[in-house]
């Protein structure tokens, strides 16, 4: 009872027996359960660095520990195998293993592994990071990032560097590092095949090519970012006020009265910040104050005129004052020259703290503007002493029409019934009412990310779905289409989809879009039989289909397009009957008996539904498409009528040659059920004229019909030339009447092929119909395998011979009459 307790009081997203009875794989390595990858990484190297072999010589089962600990590394690295885990414990890995047989030496892990995870001014980024709509590098921040290799002496070389140039401009831009060991996918999808390489990330992507000293790195940040330090003077002074943003300035005042004198780089220091740390400054003031520079002893009348001409120094001036504060007016002087401690002395002391409303007025507010508000419990707790960055976000986001505030919930229900809150929280509201909101996910807040978040929230249309909205089945009955998403806000997989999700739902205005919390809504969850996260489902009215795609906007939009207009048709028995059975003359269907409970119909949904589209273009009306879904009921009995005993079963019911034949079906029984397999099996299955040639039919390598013909050389052991077959078949229903179109096996008849020149497979050559005047049929080779480039060029093949053509195909049809 106790274990159960724990099992549903704690952790309720994994199975009983993994907790009652395994163990926590999460609890082994000391992280919780939303633990990012770069977490679970430091902490087994934590583990890694303590339970080594090499360092526990004495111990006989050193090895198998380190093996369980790497093993578990190996999975919760691993997003598939993760989510795996998360959904079924230890009983869902049995297929691939859990794995950690093989492990590196105590050195490697010492100093070879995560090199950077440790650095406060270095960020790990991994494949999260560049893949999807929220990721840091398409955040609008600059990044500059380091692709290494832990095997890479070079890699090492440079870490040093690396380090201090990190810390050198940490706050004027974001400095990164990529272990392309374990991120192989992502520096193959960057270009990065060498170590280390350095790419700078602004507007796009930018490799660094010079030499990697920090003086040289710190050149190129200055040449390829936009952090702007105006150096100021009494001649400018107008101009540079008048074309900079409306916003207050920081100025650090240099030279005059105050002792100063240069470092070796030329750098000014004494009693004003160095250039480097006015650029650090630029960078961490960007869009909410301008930064500037004056040496009074240039400009001894512009340091009067802003009162600093007595005492170097930085200092603010508010919107408006600069260069001549009134008397009333609030100048502030730092009390450092360092550029982290002035921007947190600027923001705690000087940027205005987050409008607090109440309950009320945030009702009014949301009503008819887009706004981001936080939600707080614990007023002792504030957010703008928590994380002052997020002072900031009022002006970035006022360009984009957004306001931004804080609610205290002092009136807990309130804030639970209409949100299902009970701790700290960020939502937007998209400005038509307090029902319209969407709640932001992650385990951390910054800037950047809530900056974007708001942005794309505002303007997509995916609503915070609840309990109300699947009460009596009113979303099944709805007049329009959902697209629901089924998620846990503490799965990384589902964090990573909801962007994904609201790319999407800009696209299809004819759907809506909505999320569930399955840790907030469990019976909603439960209703649907919600497994694993995420699941996402389209209601269209009655019909709810799961979606087993990938998860990114292109699938999604792919996915619902196919529900919304199918590909092809989904047969009951009447439709069967009329279009399947009693299919006219030449008329071939392909067919897929499924139940949609069933796993492999499930996965093979997708390759079907692309094998259809295909159709479309591929197969040209020579072979339709359909499905029947012999689990609603009405289809049942028309199933089990046909012998359809097993599921998936894809049927071929070829064209007939009369009208009252009834050819029997062909049955697919390749294990392959990709797209262009299944289309292939369906084209090579049809009544078609291509003929397979023999000897009989050439003589000393020429045809002996003297017509037009087009033959395709190939070997049965030929992959490309099986992967051609249907195409071939396919360009001769164009030519029926015209050309005749014949295979050559060049393994049962090597001499035919050796005679034609061919020498490799497949080979396509078009042999000119014969003149009278003519011994011998010219022939041309054809390169491409495309039906329409093969097209093209047999009708210019043709041209001349028309007439000849015409009259050929008239005598062929008097002969047989």
């Amino acid at each position: 009872s106790a274990c159960l307790i724990h099992w549903i009081m704690k952790l309720p997203k994994l199975n009983l027996l993994t907790y009652c009875f395994g163990e926590d794989y999460y609890e082994v390595l000391g992280v919780s359960k939303d633990a990012s990858l770069k977490q679970i990484r430091k902490a087994f190297k934590k583990l890694a660095l303590t339970m080594h072999p090499d360092k526990n010589v004495n111990d006989p089962e050193a090895h198998n520990k380190f093996i369980k600990i790497n093993g578990i590394y190996e999975v919760l690295k691993d997003e598939d195998l993760r989510k795996k885990y998360d959904q079924f414990g230890e009983e869902g890995l049995k297929e691939n293993g859990r794995g950690g047989g093989r492990y590196e030496s105590y050195n490697y892990y010492r100093d070879e592994f995560g090199i950077y995870d440790d650095d406060p001014d270095v960020v790990t980024l991994d494949g999260s990071d560049f893949g999807n709509a929220d990721a840091a590098v398409k955040s609008g921040e600059t990044w500059f990032v380091n692709f290494y290799s832990p095997r890479c002496s070079h890699c090492h070389d440079l870490a040093p560097t690396w380090r201090k140039f990190a810390e050198e401009l940490s706050g004027a831009i974001n400095i990164g590092a990529v272990n392309c060991h374990d991120n192989r996918w992502t520096c193959n999808q960057k270009g990065v095949h060498s170590f280390p390489s350095l790419l700078i990330f602004y507007h796009q992507p930018i490799k660094y090519m010079g030499d990697r000293s920090k003086k040289d790195l710190m050149k190129f940040v200055l040449e390829h970012v936009n952090i702007d330090v105006v150096d100021l003077w009494d001649g400018n002074i107008a101009e540079e006020i008048s074309s900079h943003p409306k916003l207050p300035w920081v100025v650090s005042f240099c030279g005059g009265d105050a002792e100063a004198h240069e470092d070796e780089d030329g750098e000014i220091i004494g009693d004003c910040p160095s250039r480097n740390t006015r650029m650090k400054m630029a960078g961490l003031l960007k869009d909410i104050a301008n930064v500037g520079s004056i040496d009074c002893g240039t400009s001894p009348e512009l340091c009067k005129r802003a009162n600093a001409s007595k005492k170097a120094g930085v200092y603010y001036f508010p919107l408006d004052t600069f260069p001549e504060p009134k008397k009333n007016d609030r100048i502030h002087s730092f009390s450092s020259l360092d550029a982290r401690e002035i921007y947190s002395e600027f923001m705690l002391q000087l940027m205005p703290s987050l409008t607090k409303v109440t309950v009320t007025k945030l009702e009014k507010l949301v009503s008819r503007q887009a706004t981001l508000a936080f939600f707080q419990f614990d007023t002792t707790n504030d957010v703008d002493v928590k994380e002052t960055n997020l002072k900031k976000l009022p002006q970035l986001l006022k360009d984009h029409n957004i306001d931004v505030v804080k609610v205290y919930c002092n009136n807990t229900r309130w804030c639970f019934d209409n949100f299902h809150i009970s701790q700290d929280a960020v939502l937007v509201f998209k400005g038509t009412g307090i029902e319209e909101y969407e709640i932001h996910h992650a385990s951390k807040l910054t800037t950047a990310e809530l900056s974007l978040f708001a942005h794309e929230s505002v303007h997509a249309r995916v609503a915070t779905l609840n309990a109300q909205h699947f009460h009596e089945n009113s979303l099944k009955e709805s007049n329009q289409p959902w697209f629901v998403d089924f998620f846990a806000p503490w799965c990384p997989p589902c964090r990573a989809l909801l962007p994904e999700l609201r790319k999407a739902s800009t696209s299809l205005l004819n759907i809506k879009f909505g999320t569930v919390d399955c840790t907030s809504f469990s019976s909603i969850c439960e209703k649907f039989k919600i497994h694993s996260y995420p699941t996402t489902m389209l209601f269209n009215q009655s019909v709810v289909t799961e979606y087993n795609g990938q998860h990114n906007s292109h699938g999604i939009l792919e996915f619902v397009q196919d529900l919304i207009s199918p590909p092809y048709e989904h047969l009951n028995p009447e439709s069967f009957k009329d279009k399947v059975l009693r299919r006219g003359v030449g008329v071939t269907w392909i067919v897929d008996f499924y139940a949609k409970w069933c796993g492999p119909c499930k996965a093979m949904l997708p390759a079907w539904r692309q094998m259809a589209k295909k159709s479309i273009k591929l197969l040209e009306g020579v072979v339709k498409v359909g499905a029947v879904d012999c689990a609603i009921p009405t289809n049942n009995q028309l199933c089990k009528t046909q012998g359809v005993n097993a599921y998936p079963e894809i049927r071929l019911f070829p064209s007939k040659k009369k009208p009252r034949s009834n050819p029997l079906y062909k049955v697919y029984t390749d294990w392959n059920r990709q797209a262009l397999a299944m289309a292939g099996w369906a084209i090579e299955s049809t009544n078609h004229d291509v003929k397979d040639m023999t000897m009989e039919d050439f003589d000393r390598g020429q045809l002996i019909d003297k017509q037009a013909w087009l033959l395709d050389f190939y070997a049965p052991w030929c992959g490309p030339c099986m992967a051609f077959s249907p195409k071939f078949i396919l360009t001769s229903f164009r030519f029926v009447g015209r050309v005749k179109f014949g295979k050559v096996n060049c393994q049962q008849f090597p001499s035919i092929c050796s005679q034609a020149g061919v020498n490799a497979y497949p080979s396509v050559k078009f042999y000119h119909p014969v003149k009278s005047d003519e011994k011998r049929s010219s022939v041309k080779s054809i390169t491409s395998q495309d039906p329409d480039e093969i097209t093209q060029l047999v009708e210019q093949f043709i041209q001349p011979y028309k007439h000849l053509i015409k009259k050929k195909s008239s005598q062929k049809k008097k002969d047989e009459l």
